[in-house]
């Protein structure tokens, strides 16, 4: 019924990227905030978010190296 695109290994490093950047900034914010305003509990919803953001950027890097392992032995076969 739908056609899924078939993503590459380079998508998936390149989305993995993404998410790293996300998280830091949110870490950068985090840290300025906590700087100036003191640690609250309004900051452990966004760092819910960065842990989150880091750990899905860990699984579409490890996606992409799966990736490149499968591509890499097709081509050879």
């Amino acid at each position: 019924m739908f056609k899924r695109k078939k993503h590459t290994s380079n998508d998936y490093k390149n989305t993995s990227l993404i998410y790293f950047i996300i998280s830091a900034f949110i870490l950068f914010g985090i840290t300025v905030v906590s700087f100036f305003e003191g640690f609250d509990k309004s900051v452990i919803s966004p760092i819910v978010v960065m842990v989150t953001a880091f750990i899905v950027g860990i699984l579409f890097r490890r996606k992409g190296r799966k990736e490149a392992i499968l591509s890499k032995n097709d081509s050879n076969s």
